[in-house]
């Protein structure tokens, strides 16, 4: 399979959406429209224009005075596309926290497509962490999948999506 040659021509209108998502990806915090425009080396009002598109489609939110970010439908889309490495990593120091203040396994569930699987999960009991054959002392597994019939964390993630997330996952089979 030959490589597919990236090209960076302004005039080609998918293009510059791109590179304003870069601008907003690349400086933390929010930016204004005449920063963006700057950065992105187009006229304010092209940026507006292309700007408007991004935030009715949600990947990118602000507007009417309020500063330009990435928005909610882009941030899900990198998230879902993610492995759950970065989860995990970022997670295990409060899971550690809170499974040993409440002396329960604790988790951290993330939805991928319409399915919801357990992205890191900790016992609060130190001898367990780590251990591969660990899997019949806790329900809660990396990469287990959460019923969202039956499980309450997959149940609450589900009651915070659009209803074509939801459509889908009412079509599949459920345990």
């Amino acid at each position: 399979m030959r490589p597919q040659t990236i090209s960076r021509d302004p005039s080609l209108p998918l293009e510059r959406y791109i590179q304003i998502l870069e601008a907003l990806a690349a400086v933390p915090g929010c930016l204004t429209l005449p920063e963006i425009a700057d950065l992105v080396d187009l006229p304010k009002s092209t940026v507006h224009r292309l700007l408007g598109g991004l935030a009715r489609s949600g990947l990118a939110a602000g507007g009417r005075s309020r500063p330009y970010e990435l928005g909610e439908r882009l941030m899900r889309l990198l998230h879902a596309a993610a492995d759950d490495g970065w989860a995990r990593s970022l997670s295990q120091r409060h899971l550690h926290a809170l499974a040993s203040r409440t002396g329960e396994t604790c988790y951290l569930a993330r939805l991928e497509g319409a399915r919801v699987f357990i992205a890191a999960a900790l016992s609060p009991e130190e001898r367990w962490k780590g251990l591969p054959d660990a899997r019949w002392r806790s329900y809660t597994q990396p990469r287990a999948e959460m019923p969202i019939n039956a499980a309450a964390s997959a149940k609450a993630i589900m009651a915070y999506q659009d209803k074509v997330v939801l459509e889908k996952a009412l079509s599949q089979e459920m345990p």
